[in-house]
């Protein structure tokens, strides 16, 4: 699984910021909060930009309190030979959720919308909110199937179902930290190049190969 990241600091920012950077198009979608009991409307804005871009913000009562940024692998990418002409595969390279709003299941609800359209891939590095995200959250979505794929970014990767005896790696006290958390990480392997993929199964199309 990827190697763990520490936090870093980052911007939420507004759909009215980024229609400024002129995306090749946009598109809104109302959705429901599922963690908030009142007044827990809010929109979803997902842009598309050139050069196999892509980006969802989420605003409530007109303001962003979450960004999602993602990359379409390109044709010749492995990963995306393996799944084409099916779907696209898109990497999710950038998560921020406002603190107000975090542990009620904006990601959740992100990353099943983006599921619908594409394959969903990780990155090959994560903050330990991003591994608890593809650990405890992104196997509890209906009709998604998770898979782990080794060496990624090779045309000899592997691609595995879903095991708990796999680990996260990294830095010595962010692993620990994990693994008191109860995300299983190790000292001593390193999984760099190794990602998740989510794949919605309500795509009768779509087709994965185990080993």
């Amino acid at each position: 699984m990827p190697l763990l990241l520490g936090n870093h600091d980052k911007n939420i920012i507004t759909a009215t910021d980024v229609i400024e950077t002129e995306p090749l198009s946009w598109s809104t979608k109302e959705i429901v909060i599922p963690g908030l009991e009142q007044d827990n409307k809010a929109q979803a804005v997902t842009f598309e930009f050139a050069e196999g871009k892509g980006m969802v913000v989420i605003e409530r009562g007109g303001n962003a309190i979450a960004n999602f940024n993602y990359n379409i692998l390109p044709a010749h990418h492995p990963l995306a030979q393996a799944f084409k002409p099916q779907r696209q595969v898109a990497q999710i390279v950038s998560a921020l959720v406002d603190e107000d709003y975090r542990g009620i299941g904006i990601s959740h609800l992100c990353y099943s919308m983006l599921s619908q359209r594409y394959i969903v891939c990780s990155d090959e590095q994560q903050t330990i909110e991003g591994a608890a995200l593809w650990y405890f959250k992104i196997p509890q979505i209906d009709q998604i199937s998770m898979h782990i794929v080794y060496r990624y970014d090779q045309t000899d990767f592997t691609i595995d179902t879903w095991a708990n005896q796999d680990a996260w790696s990294g830095d010595r006290g962010l692993v620990n930290f994990a693994i008191d958390n109860g995300i299983p990480a190790s000292h001593f392997d390193d999984h760099s190049k190794t990602v998740f993929v989510a794949v919605s199964e309500t795509k009768s199309t779509t087709r994965i190969k185990t080993n």
